[in-house]
């Protein structure tokens, strides 16, 4: 995977077949950066990667580690861009499961529509 930040906003691209470990090193990245404090958005860019082997699980795994980063910074847009119907699905979840925090939670299935949605 790919990061740039914009910023204090970043864009995370995957490549290939994503894995679990992807997704926990990438928010490590974040969280451990100072710049997280002033986040005000965050896109997840998928269009190149391959989720066939995430599991629900995973997805719960995840979700939970963003619900606690919301502790420290309440005021996140998290826009994810989708290639296929797969990848919605675990979007969703995802989605659902952050339903409960104050974050904002996006699907898209273009970068430029992402990125107005979060200048907005």
């Amino acid at each position: 995977y790919s990061v740039n930040w914009e910023g204090d906003n970043i864009c995370l691209k995957f490549f290939g077949v994503l894995k679990l470990r992807d997704l926990q090193e990438a928010n490590g990245l974040i969280y451990a950066d100072k710049r997280f404090d002033r986040m005000k958005y965050q896109i997840a860019d998928f269009t190149e990667a391959d989720t066939v082997g995430m599991k629900h699980t995973e997805v719960v795994l995840v979700s939970h580690l963003d619900k606690t980063a919301t502790t420290w910074n309440p005021s996140v847009k998290v826009a994810c861009v989708s290639p296929d119907e797969k990848t919605d699905r675990l979007i969703k979840e995802y989605i659902s499961i952050m339903g409960s925090t104050s974050w904002k939670c996006k699907l898209f299935h273009n970068i430029q529509e992402a990125e107005k949605w979060c200048q907005e």
